[in-house]
């Protein structure tokens, strides 16, 4: 395969050096270049900028490697996996320090070292982009000229992000109210009980001293849990001219037409008068079918109700938050931020609407998450999906006074598989055992591989019963049926053990142990057996 990424060896042993990069080559990885000695790695890694360090700690002088890719990762950014003989304490306690991406232990296999430099550059590649969206943040707030604050119920005060002090310049870390110079004590004490009790902050207050008066809107969220303290992430700007001047649209025209956002100007029926380049091009409309019409006709897949704009227009006055737009036939999120303009009279002459396409960060996430959630090989749910699963089922069942089965599967024979086949052989059952899982429990079940050849299906409302053993032994005869490999067919049986909520326990911890004893039990009765928790016979 071709990955087109770049990788350094440090490695004081040629023998070792040239064994790991033919490897290395041969699984299609490009080595950038191989060095044996600490100083040599530092420069290396300057001169060729490579993904990822393979990096041995006994190296050639006496800086250690753990030294090497410390300085590496602090100086240029780029992570190391150890490649080394040794687990002592201290040696893994230097290590921890460059932060690695992974610690092999000689001699590893080749089906390790593929794992471990294909997971690392996969973990590289999402780090470059999470702070390409970093970049690209900071230079937003940069350009926006916005302070960032957060505030918490805990310590009851906001704290301001120093990382932007030219953008916006207001903000202090002294003893002044909430960090905002000549805030008025009432106001103050005022927007501190509404960041207590409220979960969208939209407000805007005055600063300032020495009769120079400045007005700054606040935006921010609560991102805190239900029942747990206060947790405000939020954004601040200088909105002095905008309070004082009706904002003017002919003032915002090089804006309007350079804004990398789509901008639209509706008028007091919320008609569209105007849109920039951007407007069209994000949704695919053109003038003639956008003009004259209403957003929520045209954009928007849920229309926004009265009560948004009456909110809109009378304290909020600015408004922002993901919704869903149109774009030919598919819809996608955008980030939209919605103003009123007012003219002499105080009376709402338009609406400013600015739409950002946020697909790709959507994407991510929900790729993110996946990996962080699912087994890469089978694609059913790992550890964690499970543990997310069965809290939820575990807290459904207690609301419904219902019952929850829990299915601990282990293969017999899967570990001769490996031996006689080798490990992709093992890998093709394991996938195919999945498949059939999936195919054979209900709807509402939800299958997991633990890891190995060990699977769980969490099935809600399975009691212990003619319903529970009816479907065991079908899984049992399914996970019977011989299985067609590449390199011939193969028989595997399964024991399983069934553990019940609430009767083997309320936690998971509990459950999870119950179902485990219980399909040891059933291996030691033979194999190709089950048995339920506190049961030790399979029921009949």
């Amino acid at each position: 395969m071709s990955i087109g990424n770049g990788l350094l060896i440090v490695e004081d042993e040629g023998v070792v050096a040239l064994d790991l990069r033919t490897s290395l080559e041969s699984l299609g990885y490009r080595v950038l270049g191989v060095c044996a000695n600490a100083d040599d790695a530092v420069r290396s890694a300057e001169a060729l900028r490579p993904d990822l360090v393979l990096m041995d700690i006994h190296l050639d002088g006496d800086v250690p490697g753990t030294e090497a890719a410390r300085v590496i990762r602090e100086r240029f950014q780029i992570p190391s996996i150890f490649l080394t003989a040794y687990a002592e304490e201290d040696m893994l306690r230097n290590a921890e320090s460059s932060a690695p991406y992974g610690y092999l232990l000689k001699p590893y296999q080749l089906r390790e070292l593929n794992a471990s430099v294909r997971m690392g550059l996969a973990r590289r590649r999402a780090e470059r982009e999470e702070e390409r969206q970093r970049r690209r943040l900071r230079m937003a707030v940069e350009a926006a000229r916005l302070g960032v604050w957060e505030w918490s119920g805990v310590e009851g005060r906001m704290e301001w992000e120093r990382e932007f002090p030219d953008a916006f310049p207001f903000a202090s870390a002294g003893g002044e109210a909430l960090g905002l110079p000549g805030l008025a004590e009432a106001e103050a004490m005022e927007l501190s009980r509404e960041l207590e009790v409220c979960q969208v902050l939209q407000r805007t207050v005055r600063v300032g001293r020495d009769g120079v008066g400045r007005w700054v809107e606040l935006c921010g969220r609560n991102f805190a849990a239900k029942g747990e303290p206060a947790r405000w992430v939020g954004v601040a700007r200088d909105v002095t001219e905008a309070h004082l001047n009706a904002a003017s649209l002919r003032q915002a025209s090089v804006v309007f037409q350079a804004s990398a956002e789509g901008i639209l100007v509706l008028d007091h029926l919320r008609r569209i008068v105007s849109a920039n380049e951007s407007f069209y091009r994000l949704t695919g409309l053109s003038a003639e079918s956008a003009l004259g019409r209403d957003p929520d006709e045209c954009l928007h897949v849920e229309p926004h109700d009265e009560g948004f704009y009456r909110r809109l227009e009378g304290e909020r006055r600015f408004w922002q938050g993901e919704v869903l737009c149109r774009r030919r036939n598919e819809t996608f999120p955008c980030w939209q931020h919605a103003s009123v303009v007012r003219d002499a009279e105080g009376k709402v002459s338009h609406y400013v609407l600015a739409i950002s396409d946020i697909s790709a960060i959507r994407a991510a996430e929900a790729h993110i998450h996946f990996l962080a959630y699912h087994d890469q090989l089978t694609g059913l749910g790992n550890r964690h999906f499970l543990q997310v699963e069965l809290e939820k089922e575990i807290a459904r069942a207690k609301r419904r006074n219902e019952c929850i089965a829990l299915l601990f599967i282990d293969l017999d024979g899967f570990k001769s598989v490996n031996d006689d086949w080798g490990h992709e052989a093992g890998d093709a059952l394991l996938v195919e055992v999945a498949e059939r899982l999936r195919q054979h429990v209900r709807a509402e079940d939800v299958v997991v591989r633990l890891g190995g050849d060990e699977f769980l299906v969490v099935a809600p409302g399975l009691e212990r019963g003619d319903a529970c053993g009816v479907m065991v032994r079908r899984l049992l005869a399914m996970l019977a049926r011989p299985v067609a490999l590449s390199v011939g067919v193969c028989t595997v049986s399964a024991s399983i053990g069934v553990a019940f909520f609430p009767d083997s326990g309320g936690e998971p911890a509990d459950l999870l142990h119950a179902a485990d004893r219980a399909m040891y039990e059933a291996k030691r009765a033979g194999k190709n057996e089950f048995r339920l928790a506190g049961n030790g016979a399979a029921a009949s």
